[in-house]
């Protein structure tokens, strides 16, 4: 992608702004669709973005041309780190990530699937139109069908396993035992973060495992974003699942070489016997 597609009236980014009719190209077009949270509110905002897509497509935006749009308060480009009201082209969107970004029926901010999954470069900024149409709508929605009910997933605590039905169907109930494994690779964490605060303050932070990619890292809980899951542990038989808290940068130099996936591969069949046991 050569840039953000974008509009807005407040931001400056660089290459200079245009009119909210005809924001910036990109080249950036995935149309890959997904389900949007099941908010009435939520749906109509979705709706008012799929208008916006409509209007960009019209002035030679071809990365909003037959691409689903959603709506979400998160983040733009690398130069838009505040989380704004946002309409964003599918490919823009993970939905294998759960976060903070969505609108319940009475207009609170709550947990959906699909979020921004790093920056995004197809997006038009709406912030001042959807906070209108919010308050717009709001008191109908919220009065008619009230707050966010159960169908909206809220994010699993910081080192628990969802609940059942959650997106990942890989992850079982959260049960005493269940997490054990991904509480031993923690407590290496814990033991290599407390070894380097010996000598180093800038250690001296409860660390955690997480897998980012294909590598398991520690890394300390404030460099943690607890708004957000995604898939970055594991449950007892060693099966990825999801979690709350994704890293937010590259793990600290220093606690690298502790071994969790050695570790890890090692434990999980004893581990593994252990949940189970645990469910009887």
């Amino acid at each position: 992608s050569t840039g953000a597609v974008d509009s807005s009236e407040s931001e400056v980014v660089p290459p200079p702004e245009i009119p909210e009719e005809t924001p910036e190209e990109s080249e950036t077009e995935d149309p890959s669709g997904s389900q949007a949270v099941p908010e009435a509110l939520q749906h109509a905002l979705d709706a008012f973005c799929v208008e916006e897509g409509e209007k960009a497509c019209s002035n030679g935006l071809k990365a909003y041309c037959n691409s689903a749009m959603y709506a979400r308060k998160d983040v733009g480009n690398t130069t838009q780190k505040t989380k704004e009201w946002r309409c964003y082209a599918a490919s823009e969107i993970d939905f294998a990530v759960s976060a903070d970004v969505c609108a319940d029926n009475c207009g609170n901010i709550t947990s959906c699937n699909g979020a921004v999954n790093g920056v995004s470069t197809s997006h038009l900024t709406r912030n001042p139109q959807i906070e209108e149409l919010i308050k717009k709508e709001e008191e109908v929605y919220c009065n008619q069908m009230g707050a966010s009910d159960d169908r909206a997933e809220r994010p699993p605590e910081l080192g628990t396993l969802p609940s059942p039905g959650s997106q990942n169907p890989q992850s079982g109930a959260e049960v005493l035992g269940g997490d054990c494994l991904q509480r031993v690779l923690d407590a290496r964490c814990i033991v290599a973060f407390a070894q380097l605060c010996i000598t180093d303050n800038s250690m001296c932070d409860v660390a955690v495992a997480r897998k980012v990619g294909t590598s398991w890292d520690c890394y300390p809980q404030s460099a943690l974003d607890l708004s957000r899951s995604g898939e970055g542990c594991v449950d007892a038989c060693g099966n990825v699942v999801l979690c709350r808290g994704t890293p937010t940068g590259t793990a600290p130099s220093g606690a690298e070489d502790v071994g969790l996936d050695k570790l890890m591969k090692e434990l999980k069949e004893a581990t593994c016997k252990m949940g189970e046991r645990a469910t009887l």
